[in-house]
């Protein structure tokens, strides 16, 4: 996986184990992002992290602001 930080122009690439829960949330996202569409629904409710995103991204395209928690939770699953 990689990230990247605007505010700092600086990127990273760190290794993660495949979890399809994952890929998943990244593809929904994904989507409503390229194709600027409003999430009207959200059926991601597996932890605390992807609650909070839901509740952030519903009715709204996905920005760089609504996508905290999953950073947050990306963050937590690498340092497992």
């Amino acid at each position: 996986m990689q990230y990247y930080i605007p505010e700092k122009k600086s990127s990273n690439i760190f290794f993660i184990p495949r979890n399809d829960l994952l890929i998943d949330v990244l593809k929904e996202i994904t989507d409503h992002t390229l194709h600027q569409k409003i999430v009207s629904k959200w059926d991601y409710e597996e932890n605390n992290h992807l609650s909070e995103l839901g509740k952030n991204l519903l009715n709204t395209v996905p920005s760089f602001d609504t996508l905290r928690q999953f950073r947050k939770w990306v963050n937590q699953m690498t340092k497992q």
